[in-house]
């Protein structure tokens, strides 16, 4: 792999990274402090019916981090395999 083939994958991996901490964090943190209300489960039915986009956004973020997720274990994959083959397989498997 070229060094400019390397830097772009890099950058590419930056990207990703940065879209899958925005979307993960507000995917899991906002939303359930927003929706969720501790020991009622009635109070938290009827915050999730009246916000709906809410949930449904959540979900949509969720779906951005995990093809975000996998993305970045082929790039990373790609950038790691000529260093060492195994490494670079064991690397990913552990994101």
């Amino acid at each position: 792999m070229d060094a400019g083939t390397a830097r772009k994958y890099g950058q590419w991996i930056g990207i990703l990274y940065v879209i899958t901490l925005v979307a993960g964090g507000w995917g899991e943190a906002h939303v359930p402090n927003t929706l969720l209300l501790a020991n009622d489960v009635g109070g938290t039915a009827h915050k999730v019916a009246s916000s709906v986009g809410l949930f449904r956004a959540s979900f949509v973020a969720y779906l951005v981090e995990a093809v975000c997720d996998i993305t970045l274990n082929v790039l990373l994959y790609a950038l790691l395999r000529p260093v060492s083959r195994n490494l670079a397989f064991l690397r990913c498997a552990s994101v």
